[in-house]
């Protein structure tokens, strides 16, 4: 079974170009408009990752985060964009994604 990720983005060409190539990368991607959508999709599914836009208006990634993680959730997390300038993260773009580098998610 291949890997299930979950793409948040209020982008839709965004959303649309990054799935695509999610996809045909054989991941098994499932999309979300907004935080609040990201929310219902989650309560209905498990992924084995979120990639999450944290500069969406209105429900943002980070509160989106802040509700995962104080309910429990811990699937990986990671932020998109990659490294926004106000976003501290341990991660830099020459680092590859690993489950431990977003731990403090």
């Amino acid at each position: 079974m291949p890997p299930r990720l979950l793409l948040v983005d209020d982008d839709d060409a965004i959303r649309d170009m990054v799935g695509t190539a999610l996809r045909s990368a054989g991941f098994e991607t499932t999309v979300a408009v907004d935080g609040r959508d990201a929310l219902a999709r989650l309560a209905e599914m498990t992924p084995d990752l979120i990639v999450l836009d944290v500069l969406m208006p209105g429900l943002d990634g980070l509160e989106v985060c802040r509700r995962l993680r104080g309910r429990g959730e811990t699937t990986p997390i990671t932020p998109w964009p990659p490294r926004p300038p106000s976003f501290a993260s341990s991660a830099t773009p020459s680092t590859p994604w690993s489950p431990a580098s977003t731990s403090h998610w």
